[in-house]
């Protein structure tokens, strides 16, 4: 990511790059199934641990300071990460 090449201070920071859209964990798993793993069967068994998140947004605030708009949705970017991982495979 060039904008973080150029605007880092690299002092082991870590950056979150999302669409800022916030996700269920449930609907981010059946996105991540049915990219890599479309032959299997998403299971949950119901069981909620304490301190276990029902829904994910990441802070991206250090590179939206950077000028960093998202471009994808979640569904559209796994997409398209599971097509690069096959042609490099």
């Amino acid at each position: 990511m060039d904008l973080v090449i150029h605007n880092s201070p690299f002092q082991g920071s870590i950056y979150n790059v999302a669409s800022q859209i916030e996700t269920r964990i449930a609907d981010a798993a059946q996105i991540f199934i049915n990219e890599f793993f479309p032959e299997k069967e998403l299971l949950f068994n119901g069981e909620v641990k304490v301190g276990d998140p029902n829904n994910w947004l990441a802070d991206m605030e250090c590179v939206k300071n950077f000028g960093f708009k998202p471009q994808f949705d979640l569904q559209t970017g796994l997409k398209k990460y599971a097509e690069w991982l096959r042609k490099n495979e």
